[in-house]
């Protein structure tokens, strides 16, 4: 496992930040201390997740500020998330209430799944966006809380001594987990469905014979609760919005046909926001009536329904009940239901392999399942090192974005951005027109378009694409002096300095020192000269 993972991602740990990594990393000033590195700052993805925070600190202050120390911590958690799971199937997959045939493959179904998930394209996401470390150490919570669990209810059976430490065990990963990403608010309630699926038959027993492992679980929802009391992304989360949940059918449906058959994967789906076209009817379909049949599952036929329960429970929390709206949808929320999908997939395989091969001997079928398990893992593997090409840059990383979502005005603007960086004026243009045709009031994006339109020589369209800006955001002195410089470049001497004047006025303090500064100089030498030097 460890040199497939190796194999996938060598030469390419070095790229740079993207995204939400400037943010959540790079201008991250807790990460400077461990000290302060408990709490990150709000608005922010590491904001409320403690846990994760202070791996990134630890990482910083041990590895170094480089976006390559995150990377190869970030492929080690992989590594292990990877390693518990194996450890945690063979168990889940050896209890009494499963299939003989099944039990008798236990060790080679545990390891096909997770060498499978280890390969698995959609990984790739967690481990090269960096900030994206909250994912993975959420997950590795997740299964080494399920594992614990599981050791504690081996040690319950036997009567043998431990079943304190693993409940121990079991607690510190549900509550490092609590801190890690919110999704773990669902550990503790799956980890009953699989008591009363594969353990003790009923919610009443699990409850009777475990009852101080649930307890403890369930104190977890504490600090977990505290977290959540002061907001710390409270820009980007709300409650449950109809709009979101109508979306979601059709981002599950994708994420599931990305699991199943892995195509290339979209970075960032974009922002709710009232314009966005309305979500696919027919995904959104059977995506509905595939979550009606799981859960219908889980209750009545629980072993059958478990794989469903874990699928939608862990995506549940932020593609259903908690509106992200500035992350509509993330192929990287399959991270951990992956395991679901494929483990069902590949008992799935030996099922078929046992009933098409009946006449063929134990080892020809071995021999049979090995070889189109390194198939998969092969493809997967390529597939996955292909996909590591698009976190080479920031240019290729947008240019990707935009090619797989070409309705998201942020991936279009910032891939104008980027052009803008590399002095590709013309690319830029296009791109910062896309975004204003997509979203016609992104302040931003118009602020950028008149900016490089003023440089390409194009005074008259920059002036009136400036204009556009000020009127988003009237308020906005970075607007209103970005015009006046446009103004006095185009001859406008009268209305750069009328702009200039409510500049100053509207930053009287200054709160903004350079802006001021940079506003009173070009008046000064507007009413000197009349002219700038370009």
């Amino acid at each position: 496992m460890v040199s497939c993972l190796s194999l996938i991602y060598v030469g390419r740990l070095d790229g740079p930040f993207v995204f939400d990594d400037v943010a959540g990393i790079e201008q991250n000033k807790s990460l400077e201390s461990l000290a302060t590195a408990l709490t990150a700052p709000p608005n922010t993805p590491p904001a409320g997740r403690p846990i994760s925070n202070l791996s990134l600190a630890m990482t910083r202050l041990i590895a170094g500020p480089t976006p390559g120390a995150q990377h190869r911590v970030n492929l080690l958690l992989h590594c292990l998330v990877s390693l518990f799971a194996l450890a945690a199937l063979r168990r889940m997959l050896r209890l009494d209430r499963m299939p003989g045939w099944i039990r008798e493959r236990a060790d080679g179904i545990a390891f096909a799944a997770a060498l499978l998930f280890a390969a698995h394209p959609i990984a790739v996401e967690t481990v090269l966006y960096a900030v994206q470390r909250t994912e993975l150490c959420l997950a590795l919570c997740y299964v080494v809380m399920f594992y614990a669990g599981l050791r504690a209810a081996e040690a319950h059976a036997s009567g043998g001594s431990g079943v304190g430490v693993w409940y121990g065990a079991a607690w510190l990963a549900c509550l490092l987990g609590m801190g890690s990403k919110e999704v773990m608010v669902t550990a503790p309630v799956l980890f009953l469905f699989l008591d009363r699926a594969f353990l003790s038959g009923s919610f009443r027993e699990a409850l009777r014979q475990r009852g101080r492992l649930y307890l403890g679980l369930a104190a977890c929802y504490l600090p977990l609760l505290a977290l959540q009391l002061t907001s710390p992304r409270g820009e980007s989360t709300s409650g449950f919005d109809p709009l979101y949940f109508a979306l979601q059918g059709e981002f599950v449906a994708e994420y599931l046909g990305r699991a199943i058959w892995p195509t290339s994967n979209v970075l960032d789906y974009g922002r709710l926001f009232p314009g966005r076209a309305a979500p696919m009817l027919l995904p959104g379909l059977a995506t509905l009536v595939l979550v009606l049949g799981c859960l219908v599952l889980t209750f009545t036929h629980p072993r059958a329904g478990f794989a469903g329960a874990w699928l939608f429970g862990i995506l549940a929390p932020s593609s259903s009940f908690v509106t992200i709206s500035t992350e509509v949808g993330a192929d990287r929320r399959m991270y951990l239901p992956l395991l679901a999908v494929i483990t069902v997939g590949v008992l799935l395989c030996v099922a078929m392999a046992r009933l098409l091969t009946g006449g063929w001997s134990p080892k020809r079928r071995r021999v049979l399942l090995a070889t189109l398990l390194a198939m998969a893992v092969l493809g997967l593997g390529l597939r996955s090192r292909h996909q590591t090409l698009q976190f080479a840059s920031t240019l290729a990383f947008w240019q990707h974005a935009a090619e797989q979502a070409p309705e998201n005005p942020r991936a279009h603007y910032n891939l104008g951005e980027a052009y803008q960086r590399e002095g590709r004026l013309t690319q830029a243009i296009t791109h910062y027109r896309r975004t204003t045709q997509l979203y016609p009031e992104h302040s931003a994006a118009l602020s950028n378009l008149g900016i490089v339109l003023s440089l390409s020589g194009r005074l008259e369209e920059a002036i009136a694409t400036l204009r556009r800006a000020v009127a988003t955001e009237p308020d906005s002195a970075w607007l209103r002096y970005n015009l006046a410089l446009a103004a006095q470049r185009a001859g406008r001497r009268e209305e750069a300095l009328a702009q200039l004047e409510t500049v100053l006025e509207l930053d009287p303090e200054p709160s903004l020192p350079q802006l001021h500064a940079a506003a009173r100089a070009l008046r000064a030498q507007i009413q000197a000269t009349g002219v700038i030097d370009n």
